[in-house]
């Protein structure tokens, strides 16, 4: 029969390898979860900088669809006023005062032909119509 001593011995070596296997096996799965868990970050950020992406290409695109759609009711309100009878009235005048202004040129018919021509294009870009 082996001493007492002896078995203690054996105690403490089998505890420091069981403790130290543990220790080691620990450290490998947190290294491991933790390289995993970054290539599922890494993952996750390509995937969103995509989705980013597309999104911010469909906001340019929607952007582009209503600036044009705008500008396009716009014109069309603009070529309506402009056939409207005021628009027409509002250009003969302009025209009139053109006429005037080039038969007897003086300050009047300057001033007179720019308020006139500047009413009618206020009309016709806005809709509003300036005071005489």
């Amino acid at each position: 029969m082996k001493s007492p001593l002896h078995y203690l011995t054996l105690f403490f070596i089998i505890s420091i390898g069981v403790t130290t296997g543990n220790l080691l096996s620990n450290t490998i799965t947190g290294i491991y979860v933790d390289m995993k868990l970054r290539q599922a970050t890494s993952e996750l950020n390509k995937s969103l900088n995509i989705s980013t992406a597309v999104l911010k290409r469909n906001l340019e695109a929607n952007n582009i669809k209503r600036k044009r759609e705008k500008e396009i009711k716009n014109i069309q309100s603009m070529e309506a006023r402009d056939r409207s009878t005021l628009g027409r009235q509002l250009m003969r005048e302009c025209e009139d005062w053109i006429v005037a202004k080039k038969k007897t040129p003086g300050y009047t018919t300057e001033l007179e032909s720019k308020k006139k021509c500047e009413r009618y294009d206020t009309y016709i870009r806005t809709g509003r119509l300036l005071k005489q």
